[in-house]
């Protein structure tokens, strides 16, 4: 998911699907979602091109989910909601 912030910077949204973007028995630790913010930056990627750069990593309140399988915005209301496909949940 992608969203342009009201300083005009593009940011994109990175759902981490396992619980401390970790896999394994780690990732399955619930209650711990996260999502990553990255803004565009022009210069300064490894090959001296663009790239995202991690600006923040977002706790995600919601327990229960054992992992996490889609994120999504409503621009108008500012609604946000995330799926888990093991639980069969969804968070608004």
């Amino acid at each position: 998911q992608s969203v342009r912030g009201a300083d005009g910077v593009l940011y994109v949204l990175g759902l981490c699907e396992g619980n401390h973007c970790r896999s394994g028995s780690k990732g399955k630790d619930t209650g711990n979602g996260k999502v990553v913010i990255m803004a565009r930056e022009e210069t300064g990627g490894p090959t001296g091109g663009c790239y995202w750069k991690t600006v923040r990593i977002v706790d995600l309140p919601i327990e229960g989910f054992v992992d996490y399988s889609a994120l999504a915005l409503h621009h108008a209301t500012k609604a946000v909601a995330i799926t888990s496909q093991e639980n069969s949940q969804i968070w608004i």
